[in-house]
């Protein structure tokens, strides 16, 4: 019974194919790894953050977190809310005015769009 081996052109294929491979699964991971790491670092700050929390303790956490936020003047009108994001979802921090204390916080799924629209 005869047995036969891969020729060596076809074991070079297979390794030139192996190593293609590799490479593009290492661009994409360079690609997605900041995604990743943000989406942590963003719902982790999220998730540390309490209804009646005072802002001062609010911002901190954000701070760390790598998150900045512009909140509105106190004496204005507008909300006093804080928005953030990461790769998946929108966060809201809401302010109470008279008490400078976390009353709401809230977060969304990003609508997914198509590569080809971005």
């Amino acid at each position: 019974m005869l047995t036969t081996t891969p020729s060596t052109s076809t074991k070079a294929r297979l390794l030139a194919g192996f190593i293609g491979f590799l490479i593009v699964a290492l661009i994409i991971a360079c690609f997605l790894a900041p995604h990743v790491f943000a989406r942590r670092s963003a719902e982790a700050a999220f998730q540390r953050i309490k209804l009646t929390m005072p802002k001062s303790q609010v911002e901190q956490i954000l701070t760390e977190a790598g998150i900045s936020c512009r909140w509105p003047d106190a004496a204005g009108t507008a909300p006093m809310a804080c928005y953030f994001s990461d790769f998946w979802r929108e966060y809201r921090i809401a302010l109470n005015r008279k008490t400078n204390q976390v009353d709401r916080k809230s977060f969304g799924f990003k609508r997914s769009r198509s590569i080809a629209l971005r």
